[in-house]
């Protein structure tokens, strides 16, 4: 059976083919019958247009004055940049430790708050970045703080756990951004002083996990709000080691 379906094959495509095209050719023939040519008039009424509007859909009634409003914040390339910013000015000060190892927390946080706002400009006031408090630098909107900076002097691992709880005191919102600035002035050893970071942070009652990152004296972390656990506080810790002994700055150690 397939041996004489193939044997036909050849002549059943011609016929199919052949039949196709004179179907075809009366179609062409009907459509120049069709083709007949139409001239507007000159005297004949322009015609109206009929108005024709998209519907439009009435949009959903705004939520009420009580209920939900996005809260102040800072976009991850911004929290970035400012990190970026910190980061730049505290190995500046590493450089010449004797210049700035005289200064205590508040002004060693002025210096600080004078390069952000040299990178930033505020509304009103001119100023991005506020000073709160003894020791603290924090964007504020609308009495809510979208980023919060505290900066410490190294007394020891109670430093760092007594700042932690400080940012995880303040009232925040979801992923709220912040950073933790300490300046060794007194350790010599500041190997020892980092490796003491890591556990510190790690053994809080808030902490959730860490963050790899690439830059030596820094480390991300993630905690939950004192307030809500459903609340996450990004900290990142910057140490800035400042130490000047009575030797000149270059045999200070480094921090590589």
């Amino acid at each position: 059976m397939v041996a004489q379906f193939n044997k036909n094959l050849d002549s059943a495509v011609r016929s199919a083919i052949e039949g196709r095209r004179q179907r075809l050719q009366v179609h062409d023939k009907l459509a120049l019958m069709l083709n007949i040519p139409l001239t507007h008039a000159p005297q004949a009424p322009e015609i109206k247009p009929i108005p024709v509007h998209r519907r439009i859909v009435k949009p959903l009634p705004p939520p009420p004055t009580g209920g939900y409003k996005p809260e102040p914040g800072i976009l991850d390339q911004e929290y970035e940049n400012i990190l970026a910013i910190i980061r730049h000015e505290g190995r500046t000060f590493e450089t010449t430790p004797r210049t700035y190892a005289v200064h205590d927390e508040e002004e060693l946080r002025d210096i600080l708050l004078a390069h952000l706002n040299g990178h930033y400009k505020g509304g009103a006031s001119g100023e991005t970045f506020r000073r709160s408090g003894k020791t603290d630098i924090r964007i504020e909107e609308e009495n809510r703080a979208a980023f919060v900076a505290e900066c410490k002097v190294w007394k020891g691992p109670k430093t760092l756990a007594e700042s932690i709880d400080q940012l995880l005191g303040y009232l925040t919102w979801r992923d709220c951004k912040t950073a933790i600035v300490v300046f060794d002035k007194d350790v010599a050893g500041f190997t020892g002083l980092l490796e003491k970071i890591a556990p510190t942070i790690e053994t809080h009652s808030r902490f959730m996990k860490m963050i790899p990152i690439e830059q030596p004296g820094e480390w991300r972390c993630i905690f939950r709000s004192k307030e809500d656990d459903a609340r996450l506080v990004h900290i990142h810790v910057f140490v800035f080691n400042i130490y000047a002994s009575e030797q000149t700055d270059s045999s200070l150690p480094s921090r590589e």
